[in-house]
């Protein structure tokens, strides 16, 4: 699997501008992005192939010629990606500065610096697009090895830290059995106002007191204080 990415189209267009102000480019030029991107399309691209073989009416089809998924190993694409962010910097060095200039210690840094934005980017789209369980693990160790804070796996709780969350989550669910008794209670108390108000109402009734039902009145704010 290789990238094949071209900068020179980007680098021409960008060139024209900075001439077009009477500015000559002395930077660099590298798509890193571009060059990562195109690793994960061709993965994109085996994937959907895979999945047109074996899935819908092509089950069978995945049984009689046993079609094997593709796997990819992320060590190897990254050693391919960081080679071809090499080959694309020295390639623009050489259009800007002619063959035969060499390159610095401080050229030699920007490709690394290049080559470890290209890796990152990589990791990241992996992480976000892809769910399969052996790429998120070599997600993981790619990115101890690259010191990506962010794509480290999360470690595990400390035992103290477990045995609080316990106690918090213990704590919590006695509330809830607290909540649940006095939902009952209230729903009880409820049926008795009700069964009160009813029966008031039929005291009343043929009264001049009739429709006078104060304990409806008590219900109804019952129900709005607790809802």
């Amino acid at each position: 699997m290789s990238t094949k990415i071209d900068n020179r189209a980007r680098q021409l267009a960008y060139d024209q501008a900075l001439a077009a102000m009477g500015i000559p480019r002395r930077r660099v030029l590298v798509d890193t992005r571009e060059i990562a991107d195109e690793i994960i399309s061709q993965m994109g691209l085996q994937l959907l192939l895979y999945r047109e073989k074996t899935q819908g009416k092509n089950k069978i089809r995945k049984l009689l010629e046993k079609i094997e998924e593709p796997r990819f190993n992320l060590s190897e694409l990254v050693d391919i990606i960081k080679q071809d962010v090499e080959n694309a910097y020295k390639a623009d060095f050489a259009y800007l500065y002619g063959p035969n200039v060499q390159l610095g210690e401080g050229n030699l840094k920007e490709i690394e610096e290049h080559k470890q934005k290209a890796v990152i980017y990589f990791l990241e789209r992996i992480r976000k697009e892809l769910s399969e369980e052996y790429l998120q693990h070599q997600v993981n160790e790619l990115a101890e090895v690259y010191n990506i804070e962010h794509l480290k796996p999360k470690p595990e709780p400390s035992e103290e830290t477990k045995r609080s969350v316990e106690e918090l989550r213990h704590e919590a669910k006695m509330l809830v059995e607290k909540i649940e008794e006095a939902a009952q209670a209230i729903n009880e108390a409820r049926k008795q106002l009700d069964k009160l108000w009813r029966e008031e109402a039929n005291l009343l009734r043929g009264t001049k007191e009739e429709g006078r039902v104060k304990i409806r009145t008590i219900l109804e704010h019952a129900k709005r204080v607790v809802g």
